[in-house]
């Protein structure tokens, strides 16, 4: 059916591990991660126009608006990029932002994950064609990842992903401080640091594929969660080790930074669990929030 306007909800990602398996001839880091979508989200809402002008506005979840620079917002650049390459027309896009900024849960490439599937809708596009999917790419290492999100094995640049079944859920409380980290930085910082933990790929991937309650999940995958950068993150921005200190003082199974950070989560047994340590520290960090792990990276609303 014609439509003129694709509204989005848009998920955040952890990193349930995040090996740093060495550098490609290009400089690019090779990375061995698994990653889940969880139900933090941004909603992004794409409009078709008659032009070829792409547009990109941003608010926070109160609506106040925050400045955006298009140049460097890859929900703009990702529209751009598929607007002219498939030659569409333009579009406006309207993201209200859920997900923390500069928080390694993966805001942005969701943002334009989001894009490339809306004006793929809007114009009857394979969003998984080669075309798209390279677009998507271009965009940002996660940006494939964002397009299915759910649990998956990612790893070369991210380009080379392996969902994977699993119906278990990770009942989580997710907490940054009022500084951002930037990615970039992060991976610098980890090249002169030069300390990988080595992979718990296999360990984390038999955890969430075992059928047996008592050894799967997240009790089975927790010992086994670790994250390359989060030395070098720690070392940049300090106020992620307060979080993590935060975090653990509530008892989850487990806490760890997102990404290249600042974001950390914590991961518990049940959803009492989570909830009763969300209302412990609530008011003594910049962002908390209550999350649980989704199927899915983007849902139509």
């Amino acid at each position: 059916m014609y439509t003129n306007t694709v509204r989005l909800q848009v998920n955040a990602k952890i990193n349930l591990s995040l090996n740093v398996a060495g550098k490609a001839h290009n400089g690019y880091h090779c990375l061995d991660m698994v990653m889940a979508s969880v139900n933090l989200f941004d909603t992004v809402t794409v409009a078709r126009r008659a032009d070829k002008i792409v547009t990109v506005a941003m608010a926070d979840a109160r609506g106040v608006p925050i400045d955006v620079k298009p140049e460097l917002n890859t929900a703009y650049k990702a529209a751009s990029m598929l607007s002219s390459g498939f030659g569409l027309s333009g579009c406006d896009i309207s993201i209200v932002k859920g997900i923390p900024l500069a928080g390694g849960l993966g805001g942005s490439s969701a943002d334009a994950a989001g894009a490339i599937y809306a004006l793929s809708k809007l114009h009857n596009i394979d969003v998984k064609s080669s075309g798209a999917y390279l677009i998507a790419f271009r965009s940002g290492s996660d940006v494939p990842y964002m397009l299915d999100g759910g649990y998956a094995h990612v790893y070369g640049r991210g380009e080379k992903i392996n969902m994977i079944a699993c119906r278990h859920k990770f009942h989580l409380v997710i907490a940054k401080g009022k500084a951002g980290c930037s990615t970039w930085e992060a991976y610098a910082a980890f090249d002169k640091l030069g300390k990988t933990r080595g992979s718990g790929t296999a360990q984390i991937l038999r955890a969430l594929t075992e059928t047996d309650p008592l050894k799967s999940g997240a009790a089975g995958a927790a010992p086994y969660l670790q994250n390359d950068l989060q030395e070098a993150s720690i070392s940049l921005c300090p106020e992620i080790a307060a979080t993590l200190e935060l975090l653990q003082s509530t008892a989850p199974l487990c806490a760890l930074m997102s990404g290249s950070g600042s974001a950390c989560f914590a991961v518990y047994a049940s959803a009492e669990d989570s909830r009763r340590a969300y209302a412990q520290i609530k008011d003594k960090t910049d962002f908390c929030a209550v999350c649980e792990t989704v199927p899915r990276g983007i849902t139509e609303v």
